[in-house]
């Protein structure tokens, strides 16, 4: 069976990542569960050590969008800031979004570039 869902394999590797990172948590599981997912294809496009360098850091920055109450970064932001729970959700959720979407922006066009 072979998927196609049309996407560059850099923008695959960042929403994969990022759709485990904010389904269950943990950026760890998300990096290593999208390299498994994405091994093979990353294997049949040759891509250069740049490349595979560059995939590596779009894997991490969508690892790293979305902290919110599954992760324990959150919980411990949250304590030593000592912020309530929303509060935690209205800043440090959505800095390490920001962090993330600015990481694979600058990712993206290194890539383009290499």
């Amino acid at each position: 069976m072979r998927w196609d869902v049309g996407l560059p394999l850099l923008v695959s590797a960042y929403l994969i990542s990022l759709a485990l990172r904010v389904a269950q948590g943990s950026a760890t599981v998300a990096i290593t569960t999208t390299a498994g997912l994405l091994g093979p294809a990353v294997m049949a496009a040759e891509a250069s050590p740049a490349q595979l360098a560059l995939l590596i850091v779009a894997m991490g920055a969508g690892s790293f969008f979305a902290s919110h109450v599954n992760d324990s970064g959150f919980w411990l932001v949250g304590g030593l800031l000592q912020v309530d729970t929303a509060t935690s959700l209205r800043l440090w959720t959505v800095f390490t979004s920001a962090i993330s979407l600015t990481a694979f922006a600058v990712t993206a066009l290194l890539y383009l570039v290499v």
